[in-house]
């Protein structure tokens, strides 16, 4: 009877033991298995900030004045007055074709025209004096304008047997040697001008609206991203094109700008930053928090976490939001947030709606 009044204590021992060990179980998996489980978080306080959103394109950088040059005339090049790296000034002298042929010519026409001027005088004088025939006087007149013309014809043959500098620049490359025939046509001598130059760059139609003759932009040169005064240059723009390209569907806009110190060369690749939107008040958020989900299947819902104190605890909680435009790895948030929100930047992946949070600096 002992024995089996202490196997009745026994068993109902063990009866309050598991119905303790259910209980606790059971209020675990309700709190998340852990009633304790807190997350660290960073939070972005809402407060109205300047966004600015910009267009972006790629810009080719080429010389205004930039040419390759040629003879008006074939000949053999006598000489060469310039070399490579050398700069030289409008109209300077640089290269020279053989024009023996031309100048022995000018010198025969010289001598004929000498003795026509001097028989038009003459019958110029008899025919004022009523002396001779009108006839002997207009064939003088017509010998000596007729070597007058041909002499003229021949200084500016002789003139094309010499090449000048059409601008002020730098002789970037020469391509021929003295002795070699040049030719109308053929690049003999490079001369480009680096004080001044043109941005190029091509922009989708959708941005007409967006940009107008005389806009300040941003340029800036990848080659150049350690020198700050090559970089966020606000230039105007200078001329935007009048079609659009029907295959590319894209316009073309030029700037022009100094080259500061001569630094940059034609060619290089620049950035161009055009802001077409602006909000000195806007409520901006990192890009890579957003989150989506699907609502009733396809239709999507876009919100991000923020972190709002209930009953004396710090709880993680969906914000749906509406998004503007984004720049640079940031988002206007046009509907959904509000100043003074504290919306979760770090944590924002492994919380959930209702976590228990906590705000760390």
């Amino acid at each position: 009877m002992k024995s089996l009044k202490k196997l009745s204590l026994y068993l109902i021992s063990l009866v309050l033991i598991f119905s303790s060990c259910g209980k606790g179980e059971k209020e675990n998996e309700e709190n998340g298995g852990n009633v304790d489980a807190v997350t660290k978080v960073r939070v972005k306080t809402m407060e109205p900030e300047v966004f600015n959103h910009y267009i972006v394109a790629n810009g080719s950088v080429e010389a205004i004045n930039d040419a390759f040059i040629s003879p008006e005339s074939p000949g053999q090049i006598k000489k060469i007055y310039v070399k490579e790296g050398q700069r030289v000034s409008k109209g300077q002298l640089l290269l020279s074709l053989n024009a023996g042929v031309i100048g022995s010519t000018i010198n025969e026409v010289q001598t004929g025209l000498k003795l026509a001027d001097t028989l038009y005088q003459k019958q110029k004088t008899l025919w004022e004096q009523g002396i001779g025939s009108e006839v002997q006087y207009l064939q003088a007149k017509n010998a000596k304008e007729s070597l007058e013309k041909k002499l003229e014809t021949l200084y500016s043959q002789m003139a094309m047997s010499t090449i000048r500098a059409p601008f002020g620049g730098i002789v970037d490359e020469i391509f021929l040697m003295e002795g070699e025939m040049a030719s109308p046509g053929m690049q003999v001598i490079q001369i480009v001008d680096l004080e001044k130059l043109n941005i190029n760059a091509e922009l989708s139609e959708a941005y007409l609206s967006k940009i107008d003759k005389g806009d300040i932009v941003k340029v800036s040169f990848p080659a150049y991203n350690d020198v700050p005064e090559l970089n966020n240059l606000e230039v105007p723009v200078f001329r935007i094109g009048n079609t659009v390209n029907k295959d590319s569907r894209t316009f073309k806009i030029q700037l022009q700008m100094n080259n500061i110190e001569n630094r940059l060369k034609p060619n290089i690749i620049s950035i161009i930053k055009i802001n077409d939107y602006s909000n000195e008040k806007a409520i901006v958020v990192p890009e890579n928090i957003i989150k989506d989900e699907l609502v009733g299947g396809s239709k999507k819902k876009t919100f991000v976490f923020v972190a709002e104190e209930e009953n004396g605890k710090v709880l993680s909680k969906k914000r749906e939001v509406v998004l503007g435009l984004s720049y640079d790895g940031i988002t206007e948030i046009t509907q959904g947030l509000n100043p003074g929100d504290k919306v979760i930047t770090d944590g924002y992946n492994i919380v959930t709606a209702g976590s228990v949070v906590e705000i760390v600096k």
